[in-house]
């Protein structure tokens, strides 16, 4: 199977954040806010962007082409992905509640299902104590 992580910035913790990109390795890290922002804990645009950079230039920020429609905006980002979804690991999704309305999250899901390969969809932060579980 295929996995899919649609992490919630600035929700989630710091240190999870960069043990999720350490740990899994993504193929891919997608960019869905408008205004990326990378201060919280610690970290920095900065830090992050070493980080991304060290596991291959793995950032691609598509943000900026949001459409109001959110399907007509998850087809888009689906073409962008082709090549990044036939590699065997996981994409992350940036997203943030303020900039992403969560019709976004569901039209990329179903996009992704259709394309066939067997999705998991992972959604961080989850809560404490509870496995993390699909939004299918």
């Amino acid at each position: 199977g295929r996995t899919a992580i649609f992490v919630s910035l600035p929700d989630v913790d710091h240190h999870e954040f960069v043990s999720l990109l350490k740990s899994s390795a993504p193929a891919i890290v997608v960019e869905l806010r408008k205004i990326p922002r990378f201060d919280f804990g610690p970290l920095n645009r900065g830090s992050i962007f070493d980080l991304f950079r060290e596991q291959g230039d793995v950032y691609l920020d598509l943000g900026q082409s949001q459409e109001s429609d959110q399907h007509l905006f998850a087809s888009r980002i689906e073409e962008k992905l082709q090549v990044h979804i036939k590699q065997h690991r996981p994409i992350v999704f940036l997203t943030s509640p303020a900039q992403n309305p969560p019709s976004l999250a569901q039209a990329i899901y179903r996009l992704l299902r259709q394309s066939g390969e067997g999705w998991e969809i992972y959604e961080m932060p989850h809560h404490q104590g509870e496995p993390m579980t699909g939004i299918a």
